[in-house]
């Protein structure tokens, strides 16, 4: 009785799966290469952030992000929940220091407790006070929504990102209830065992 309870429980967790390093979005291309024009982060419209759907259940351990034109300027990369069309609750903040004037790709990496949903929409937003900042357009011709106040939320050409991380283990529904069936028949047998020893 013992043993099969416990080769239930293993082939759940086998059965589970392990998870892999994933791609969550990406617009760069393959050399990571950016447009020339640049969304302006610190001057007339601060702050834009661009929107992206999770196609899976994602654990975040890292984002790159495009950005130029700054003078050793540290700017906040931040990853919200989308409400209303703009960004909504803050899931996660970090600061990225020392942006140079040519575009080169920053790297926050390490990132834990940070979770998307498949299907939901994600803003990556950046803001900084340096009104020379930009973030290069991606050179792969993907439009989205952009959120840069005053303007009004619209379709545009995405500021170069990717979010990378690992899947969340989701046990197939299949698996689920083999588990519990598993588990209903050793109380079963079990009971009857007593019964019998009774």
């Amino acid at each position: 009785m013992k043993y099969s309870f416990l080769g239930a429980i293993a082939f759940f967790a086998a059965s589970t799966g392990a998870a892999s390093a994933g791609v969550i979005f990406t617009d760069f291309g393959p050399a990571q290469t950016v447009q020339n024009q640049s969304w302006v982060v610190g001057d007339t419209f601060p702050n834009p952030a661009m929107l992206f759907i999770s196609p899976g259940d994602y654990s975040v351990s890292q984002i790159d992000v495009a950005l130029n034109g700054g003078n050793m300027s540290t700017v906040s990369v931040s990853l919200h929940t989308d409400f209303a069309a703009g960004p909504g609750a803050l899931l996660g903040q970090w600061d990225v220091t020392n942006i140079g004037v040519a575009p080169a790709i920053y790297t926050i990496s390490g990132i834990s407790g940070v979770n998307v949903v498949a299907g939901f929409g994600y803003w990556l937003q950046i803001t900084t006070a340096d009104p020379a900042l930009g973030w290069p357009l991606n050179d792969q011709g993907i439009f989205g929504l952009v959120y840069d106040p005053p303007l009004p939320t619209g379709n545009n050409v995405l500021g170069a990102f990717d979010i990378l991380g690992s899947p969340v283990d989701v046990p197939e529904p299949f698996s689920l209830s083999l588990f519990a069936s598993g588990v209903v028949g050793a109380a079963v047998v079990r009971r009857r065992r007593r019964r019998a020893d009774a």
